[in-house]
């Protein structure tokens, strides 16, 4: 049974669906993200998706403030990428992080071999622990691909997902709160800019259970905001595709 998770606990819902410029946060309005050396479009899943260009040093942030402290605790971040191309380098999808000053936190990367890495820092310093989704696998250029990440302060486990594919680890260390940009594209300080599109991007100040992950995936099709609801009041569907682990 697949779970809408509403609009609980929901802190922002990036569409992408601008033809360029910032991208808008359809839940609050408030975390609207700027646009660095002009990200375009291209298709997504649904409407338009952010399409980052590598070669261009392509970017969208959104400078630190009270609303991220919650990436110390429990939350959430998931939504759709397509690489445009997938060689033997690092991509940064989603970042808060900055080696100097000390400002690790958080590092959601394609690494080398084109698996998805997903790097906590507890103390802003060079002590990271990965979790990789090696149960999915390698990534292939062109195709769609449903991603999220987790914290579970609560338990002590992270998580990374492809599709409906789990990995997780035990983390009991915290993640750093770094007061560097909250960023999509790439990461502080390096050239490991994402070559590719993003979309319907959304983080949440909790841990979405595998009956909700399993909505927003929807079996390969997605969801909209709009297919939220603003009560929170869960819907069922059946689906007959759970998450694994």
């Amino acid at each position: 049974m697949a779970t809408n998770p509403g609009r609980t606990n929901l802190v922002a819902w990036w569409a992408m669906d601008e033809a360029s410029g910032s991208r808008a946060d359809s839940h609050t309005g408030g975390l609207t993200l700027t646009d660095n050396n002009t990200v375009a479009a291209a298709a997504g899943k649904h409407g338009n998706g952010a399409d980052f260009e590598s070669a261009n040093s392509e970017s969208l942030s959104r400078n630190d403030g009270s609303e991220f402290d919650m990436l110390t605790g429990d939350w959430t971040l998931a939504g759709w990428i397509k690489l445009e191309s997938a060689p033997a380098s690092n991509f940064s999808i989603f970042s808060k992080y900055l080696t100097t000053g000390e400002q690790r936190a958080i590092l959601f990367n394609k690494n080398t071999s084109n698996v998805l890495t997903f790097t906590t820092y507890s103390l802003g310093t060079a002590t990271p622990v990965d979790t990789l989704a090696s149960t999915f696998g390698a990534l292939s250029a062109g195709v769609w691909y449903f991603v999220a990440i987790y914290h579970d302060a609560t338990n002590d486990i992270k998580g990374i997902r492809v599709n409906a594919t789990l990995d997780t680890v035990g983390y009991a260390a915290g993640v750093f709160d770094s007061t560097f940009l909250f960023l999509f594209g790439r990461t502080g300080g390096s050239t490991n800019y994402f070559d590719g599109v993003m979309d319907e991007m959304c983080l949440w100040n909790k841990v979405l259970s595998a009956d909700e992950l399993d909505w927003l995936y929807n079996g390969g099709t997605g969801r909209t905001y709009a297919e939220t609801l603003a009560s929170g009041t869960p819907i069922k569907v059946q689906l007959g595709l759970g998450m694994m682990g």
